[in-house]
């Protein structure tokens, strides 16, 4: 499978399903990893989402969540992959 080319620069939304929690990370020039990343989570049988939006900040990333996920917490960088103990 050909990767398309993603931009500089970007940010990726991880959400976390069930416990409705969301996570801005970035910017990034590279997503491979976060995707390996979550994953992962599926096979603890977690439900983690991800996607790329097309704001160019993180500010109107943070906005455009807020609207699409009003009932998300918004939550550090990086916590939504650390392990659940």
């Amino acid at each position: 499978m050909v990767r398309a080319p993603v931009r500089r620069g970007f940010y990726l939304v991880v959400r976390d399903k069930e416990e409705r929690r969301l996570a801005i990370e970035g910017p990034m020039d590279d997503d491979r990893r976060w995707q390996s990343a979550i994953a992962r989570t599926g096979e603890d049988g977690r439900k983690i989402k991800w996607e790329l939006p097309e704001e160019p900040t993180r500010e109107s990333v943070l906005a455009a969540c807020k609207l699409k996920y009003p009932d998300y917490k918004v939550v550090a960088t990086r916590s939504i992959l650390r392990s659940r103990d």
